[in-house]
């Protein structure tokens, strides 16, 4: 039987190879219940981007937009799909002009950052729509 300073070694813990003892159990899980919620929701946004780095991006040939957002700068972009849900805002596949994509992510509630700069903040454009989604997949915002 495997023992840790005088204690007997059994639980197991995903992701880490090493059994924990009743004690170190027990210091784990009152860390991790400050975090859980956090953590949910960076597992939630992991899982929405594995789901959208597997998506099919062949838009249909007149795709119809769902909202239209306005930037700071008062440049207007209709949005075409949902990227990212988040807690606070949605990052979304938006497009000014035939050949003119971006990623936007619209803020959902107005507070003072939204007060100053806007609800909507281009992430990244490009002339296509999945290399821009692509890119916002590898970022390291994304």
């Amino acid at each position: 039987m495997l023992k840790r300073n005088g204690e007997q070694i059994q639980h197991q813990v995903p992701g880490y190879t090493r059994g924990f003892t009743e004690s170190e159990l027990a210091s784990y899980n009152a860390a991790f219940a400050t975090i859980e919620r956090d953590y949910k929701q960076i597992e939630s946004v992991k899982s929405q981007l594995e789901r959208l780095a597997k998506s099919n991006w062949e838009l249909e040939p007149n795709p119809k937009p769902f909202d239209t957002l306005s930037t700071a700068d008062g440049t207007e972009w209709k949005a075409y799909g949902i990227l990212v849900n988040l807690p606070r805002s949605d990052v979304l596949l938006c497009r000014k002009s035939e050949n003119e994509w971006a990623v936007i992510q619209q803020l959902k509630t107005n507070g003072p950052y939204a007060e100053t700069h806007g609800k909507a903040s281009v992430l990244l454009t490009g002339n296509n729509p999945r290399e821009v989604a692509n890119e916002y997949i590898v970022s390291p915002g994304g």
